[in-house]
């Protein structure tokens, strides 16, 4: 697999990132990567962990569940460490 490139071979990369907004909601924009399309998407996320997902119609249905929990997970290392969750976030994540 290889590991630089525009599109993954496979499985999703999700690249989002937000505005320097330091107190909940925080608000990320980014896109979500799979080896056929490139899908941009917005998430919001609550300081009680609620996570939105917007994505456009044609994404595939799994992929909003993906991002979902991979900002769940940013938000859960954060409350834990009692700081503000990541400015920045880049996953890959393969097929299952």
């Amino acid at each position: 697999m290889a590991i630089a490139g525009s599109r993954p071979e496979g499985g999703i990369r999700i690249e989002i990132e937000r505005a320097g907004d330091a107190a909940a909601p925080w608000t990320y924009q980014g896109q979500a990567v799979t080896p056929g399309a490139q899908f941009p998407l917005r998430v919001v996320l609550s300081d009680r962990g609620d996570v939105h997902v917007e994505l456009p119609s044609g994404a595939p249905p799994m992929l909003r569940t993906r991002v979902r929990l991979l900002v769940r997970s940013l938000w859960r290392r954060a409350r834990d460490e009692g700081v503000a969750p990541a400015r920045r976030l880049m996953r890959w994540r393969a097929d299952d």
